[in-house]
């Protein structure tokens, strides 16, 4: 009553927790489709998956309830993104111990590449030539190949997890490279990279 309310005969998106598609939509449906006449209510469902806290549903009557407010006294709002993004929406998420150390090491690695990529721009040693030698080009196709796959996963139901890794896998490589070119090494590939990671997590919802 309230969506239709608002929304009219008919909507494009519907959404809630998984909990919700039987058999409470299903009711909804039914009796919209019934009331309207007509026999597509909602084009599209989304349901979400639910939280777990250390494997088990986050509840008020198993005690394990967390809210937002406390969640932001230990940890960051990057780190806490950057956790809901490492599953698919629609999955259940276990929120623990475990997991959000991982993001900690995840956010760190992103940071310190972000850092270094802006501290060696500001270095002046760099070369001016204009041809890119065997190295840059390995790290340019490895970025097209991190960009190709972030589009497939965004296609494919928004699978973050699947393009966070690919940011996690290129920033890897990139740090390799740096490693490697030393004192011949070209900013602007860098450059290039963190652009890119940059404008992916922004997306997602992780600006850094």
């Amino acid at each position: 009553v309230m969506a239709s309310d608002i929304l009219g005969e008919s909507m494009d998106i519907h959404s809630g927790g998984i909990d919700l598609a039987f058999p409470h939509h299903d009711n909804e449906l039914a009796q919209a489709e019934a009331c309207f006449d007509n026999h597509q209510w909602v084009n599209y469902f989304l349901h979400t998956g639910h939280l777990h806290i250390e494997g088990q549903k986050m509840s008020k009557s198993l005690k394990n309830f967390i809210t937002i407010e406390e969640a932001l006294v230990k940890y960051s709002s990057r780190q806490l993104r950057l956790a809901f993004a490492s599953a698919q929406w629609n999955n259940q998420l276990d929120f623990k111990e475990s997991l959000l150390n991982e993001v900690k090491s995840l956010e760190s690695m992103f940071t310190n590449f972000f850092n270094n990529t802006k501290a060696l721009k500001e270095d002046v040693k760099h070369h001016a030539s204009k041809k890119l030698g065997a190295l840059e080009r390995e790290l340019l196709y490895l970025q097209d190949e991190a960009e190709e796959k972030v589009d497939i996963a965004f296609c494919d139901n928004l699978s973050t997890p699947i393009a966070v890794k690919a940011l996690s896998e290129l920033v890897g490589s990139a740090n390799t490279y740096i490693s490697k070119a030393g004192s011949e090494l070209r900013i602007e590939v860098l450059i290039s990279v963190a652009t890119f990671v940059s404008r992916i997590l922004g997306i997602i919802g992780v600006p850094m």
